[in-house]
Order: structure tokens, then C-alpha cells, then sequence
């Protein structure tokens, strides 16, 4: 399994609570809700999930 990123790196799983109307549209604004590292045993699959998505499109700095 080749993985997008090292295989030594942490990887952090983030929640943000978006409202119900912003939902599914091109731009939804949320508010950060929670975050935590997950530990191997959870990480091991999502990392082999992540190596069947193509590539993620570029992402505008809206700073």
C-alpha cells in the first residue's frame, strides 16, 4: 500500500459543525467542533481508504 503521505505521520481526525443550510454547497463555513490524533488500530484504515481517492484539487488560500 502506497500512502499519500509518510507512513510514520499522525493521523488527526477534525469535526466542524456546519450549518444545516451551508450543508453539500461549494463553500460551507463551519465552526471547528472537535479534533484528535487517531491511534494506529483507526488510522491503518483510514489511511488505506485514503489511497483509493484521486488526488485532492487545490485549495485557495482565504486568508
Amino acid at each position: 500500500m502506497t500512502l499519500p503521505f509518510p507512513a510514520t505521520a499522525s493521523l488527526r481526525l477534525c469535526g466542524y459543525r456546519v450549518p444545516a443550510g451551508e450543508q453539500g454547497t461549494g463553500k460551507p463555513t463551519g465552526v471547528f467542533a472537535y479534533g484528535r490524533i487517531l491511534p494506529p488500530e483507526q488510522g491503518v484504515p483510514v489511511a488505506r481508504a485514503l489511497t483509493t481517492l484521486p488526488p485532492a484539487c487545490a485549495c485557495a488560500d482565504v486568508r
